[in-house]
């Protein structure tokens, strides 16, 4: 459930698109910078932080973000650029919902590229980049709620007793496993990759009522998946089991897009933002870059909860990432 303010989302939504901009930046969330002209002054927070490149020739840039029904006002404008200064960004992105008055966008052209003003508006449906039309009504929630069982086959044969205390079972959320890549996942990781490699594997599962999964893999020797033992050692899997009490639901869906737009620019980005109605709030987001002439691109959807969730355009089936998590979905084969 999402249950940040409106102002909050915006937020996120402005380091959604940041990030499917810049993929190979670095962007991070309410940060503190220190002052470097007086460290020992407080640190000053910035909506959203952007590292670029490597040093020596690391570039960074804070971004202000306002959701308001007015424009900024030229004292605000001359805030973002002054803590830009005090903290040694190269950088300013402002983003208002409103746009900008006269006077920001002539002190902005005055100072020159270093500050980028944009607006993220909502569009009319015949302004949308991929027609209303195409985009699923519905979205499905995956929760998990606890773990029940693993058993794997390794290079020492062992497995968790089913029996056991439960205490003695990984947290679902620990990084006990680690890929052939050298990324660290957790249980909930490889059942995530089960469920939504392929929208047939959703079908025909419990709605609205806990029930027990279990998924199994099988990989060739030293070429698949290894656990973290009791004792810390890496230990390559021949094959896992897990079994996880898992809650799916479904809701209804009503989308909306904006565009991100840059003064000067153009049309840089697109967002289009799906919303659950009732008393438990569910917002999902996709970012949208465009190649050529009638041609998008979208980013992996994320959703602004701690949930799972699938959706469909036309037809094919999208699996989300929760906000925060920049790991890319992975295919493993299972049966």
């Amino acid at each position: 459930m999402s249950s940040d303010p409106a102002w909050r989302i915006q937020e996120k939504v402005v380091a959604i698109l940041e990030r499917h901009l810049g993929q190979k930046a670095d962007v991070r969330s309410d940060q503190y910078l220190p002052v470097l002209a007086n460290r020992s002054r407080r640190p000053r927070q910035c909506d959203i932080v952007i590292y670029e490149g490597e040093e020596p020739r690391q570039t960074i840039s804070i971004v202000e973000v306002q959701k308001r029904k007015g424009k900024p006002k030229i004292n605000d404008f001359d805030g973002w650029v002054g803590k830009m200064r005090e903290v040694g960004a190269q950088h300013l992105i402002c983003v208002s919902e409103a746009g900008f008055p006269d006077s920001i966008e002539k002190k902005a052209d005055a100072i020159g590229p270093t500050v980028r003003l944009l607006t993220l508006s909502e569009l009319e449906e015949n302004q949308w980049p991929i027609p209303r039309t195409a985009w699923s009504s519905e979205l499905t929630l995956v929760r998990y709620d606890r773990l029940l069982r693993m058993g794997m086959e390794g290079e020492h044969l062992f497995a968790v007793d089913p029996n056991q205390d439960p205490r003695q079972l990984p947290d679902p959320y620990e990084r006990v496993f680690r890929l052939i890549d050298g990324r660290e996942v957790t249980p909930t990781d490889m059942v995530d990759w089960h469920l939504f490699s392929n929208p047939n594997n959703l079908q025909g599962l419990p709605r609205n009522e806990p029930f027990t999964l279990g998924v199994k893999w099988n990989w060739n020797w030293h070429e698949g998946v290894q656990y973290r033992d009791f004792h810390g050692r890496w230990v390559f899997l021949r094959s896992l089991l897990i079994h996880i009490e898992i809650f799916i639901s479904t809701r209804e869906l009503e989308w909306r897009a904006s565009e991100y737009v840059q003064r000067g620019w153009g049309e840089v980005a697109w967002i289009v933002r799906g919303q659950t109605s009732g008393p438990e709030r569910f917002d999902i987001v996709a970012p949208i870059i465009r190649r050529a002439a009638g041609r998008y691109q979208m980013g992996r959807p994320v959703t602004l909860s701690d949930h799972d969730a699938f959706f469909a355009i036309g037809d094919r089936g999208y699996r989300s990432q929760r906000y925060g998590d920049i790991t890319h979905n992975r295919k493993i084969n299972s049966q």
